[in-house]
């Protein structure tokens, strides 16, 4: 019984020192917001994104769950395992027409896959991330940020399938 009693106390005793630390570290992370750019409209983003942004992708390379875009005139990288180097500007083309016919009724909204901003913690626009779900961890990384992957299992777990797609 004194065990447990001495547990509690130690508990309660640190549990001030743990909301602090989990407010600073809170706000290390960066965040994702919904961009402006209409799906149909994503590839005249390309043209005008593709020289100034290193381009990767996570997932499957004929079917990936996300397309990031880290701007290269910032003094931020966008880090993270599980993302690939785009080759060309052809294979994005090709993989954001393959993203928006297979994800056509996903998403929250059943939308399908959409452009979203990703922002540092003191909300500078510091890349961006075509995918149909609308949020992945963003943790600090020193000076940079390290983005989770999106795979086809987070999107058949986070992005239900809209009733308008179903038996399409």
């Amino acid at each position: 019984m004194k065990k447990h009693l001495r547990f509690f106390i130690h508990f309660f005793r640190s549990l001030p020192l743990w909301i602090i630390l989990s407010l600073i570290l809170g706000c290390a992370y960066g965040k994702i917001r919904p961009g402006t750019v209409e799906t149909g409209k994503i590839h005249k983003f390309i043209d005008q994104q593709y020289a100034s942004s290193d381009i990767s992708y996570s997932g499957d390379r004929f079917i990936p769950g996300a397309i990031r875009f880290d701007i290269k005139d910032d003094d931020i990288v966008l880090t993270g395992t599980g993302w690939h180097s785009v080759k060309s500007k052809e294979q994005l083309n090709r993989m954001v027409d393959v993203m928006i016919r297979k994800y056509k009724y996903w998403g929250n909204d059943a939308q399908g896959p959409r452009l979203s901003v990703v922002l540092d913690r003191n909300d500078k626009k510091i890349g961006y991330i075509f995918s149909p779900v609308d949020y992945t961890t963003i943790r600090s990384d020193g000076e940079n940020y390290s983005l989770s992957p999106v795979t086809e299992l987070d999107i058949r777990e986070r992005a239900r399938p809209g009733l308008r797609g179903a038996g399409a």
